[in-house]
């Protein structure tokens, strides 16, 4: 039985010399390691792996929240800007006679 082939295209990442900047990422990590939030959380035995995905999880519900708030919200808005503009009017108009 033939298996059929699959390629990417890309050229083969095992003949390929991949290098790190040892000194880029020590300081990385001296930056890291100086940041009070970070370092507190290193000092306590955070995994901040777990907690980034906790922040990103966090941030998403507020990002839908305040989407949802908006939408809740439009005819306010609405209003608002054209109330703004009506104000905008009356003050060039009123600039524009003096």
């Amino acid at each position: 039985m033939d298996v059929p082939q699959f390629t990417t295209g890309a050229s083969d990442i095992t003949s390929t010399n991949i290098t790190f900047d040892v000194n880029a990422i020590g300081d990385d990590l001296e930056r890291f390691q100086s940041d009070p939030i970070v370092k507190k959380a290193l000092e306590e035995g955070v995994d901040l792996r777990q907690y980034s995905r906790s922040i990103d999880k966090d941030l998403q519900e507020i990002e839908t929240l305040t989407i949802k708030d908006v939408f809740n919200n439009i005819e306010q808005v609405g209003k608002l800007h054209k109330d703004i503009t009506y104000c905008k009017f009356h003050i060039f108009y009123t600039q524009a006679r003096t």
